[in-house]
């Protein structure tokens, strides 16, 4: 199947990572995973269904806003954790034109 001419759309990615997660015990790494994923719920919650893409990852997440640019600027989940005592995180933000392919097609 040949890939449509789909326009381009912007989508800012924000990256959200536990610092040195692989070293830490087991049980303080599902601590923070848990407030990981607590802070992704109630910030995402504030985009709409349609225009957000949630990407877990084993020490962080990563939360694709679609078709706004300002999207990590006023996104609270991006600023939130920096400020929280004790929740060693990582932040950053990327914003890119994209191009949405339909399931099942290919690069080639």
């Amino acid at each position: 199947m040949k890939p449509t001419n789909a326009a381009a759309t912007l989508a800012s990615v924000v990256f959200l990572k536990i610092q040195e997660f692989a070293r830490r015990p087991v049980q303080e790494q599902a601590r923070l995973r848990a407030q990981l994923e607590a802070v992704v719920a109630v910030s995402s919650a504030e985009l709409a269904l349609a225009s957000r893409i949630v990407l877990d990852a084993a020490d962080g997440a990563a939360i694709v806003v679609l078709g706004d640019p300002r999207g990590p600027c006023t996104w609270p989940g991006a600023r939130s954790p920096r400020r929280r005592p004790g929740f060693p995180f990582a932040s950053g933000s990327i914003t890119a034109p994209c191009r949405w392919r339909p399931s099942g097609t290919t690069t080639g």
